[in-house]
């Protein structure tokens, strides 16, 4: 999902911002057709039913930005993307320092969190099961993208 557009001039997850194209879609819904267009193409190449084509979107949030992501998501009918091939998982946290190495806290009693980014993909992917689902289905490779690489 990204993080917040704040540089975008949005407080809302980057996925959710028109980057002002003329169709006005947001980032998500640029990708999810993507997607869509390619799950019609692999099935036309392989003569199969477009219904037997999986290609799944996973969709790494934070905590901060989870729900609005999902609600963005089923508001607008998922892009049109099945609902057994969309899948949130949430990113890990660690403790947040500042420009001089300090740990930070958010209280005097609590340590400041954030994101562990883009690096805590395939752990973030593990704890909510989803390498373990690939690998039953059989998925040889992942293409792994940030959200605003449009």
């Amino acid at each position: 999902a990204g993080g917040s557009g704040t540089r975008l001039g949005s407080a809302a997850p980057k996925g959710c911002y028109d980057i002002g194209m003329p169709s006005h879609k947001s980032l998500f819904q640029y990708h999810a057709e993507r997607l869509l267009g390619a799950r019609r193409l692999a099935a036309q190449h392989s003569g199969r039913r477009l219904e037997e084509v999986h290609l799944p979107l996973l969709v790494m949030t934070s905590e901060a930005n989870d729900g609005e992501t999902r609600a963005f998501f089923a508001e607008r009918d998922r892009f049109g993307l099945p609902p057994d091939q969309l899948h949130f998982f949430t990113q890990g946290m660690l403790p947040a320092f500042d420009e001089r190495g300090r740990i930070l806290r958010s209280s005097a009693s609590q340590l400041a969190l954030s994101p562990n980014g883009n690096g805590g993909v395939y752990l973030s992917l593990q704890e909510a099961g989803l390498l373990e689902e690939m690998s039953r289905r059989g998925v040889t490779s992942v293409f792994q993208f940030g959200v605003d690489n449009v």
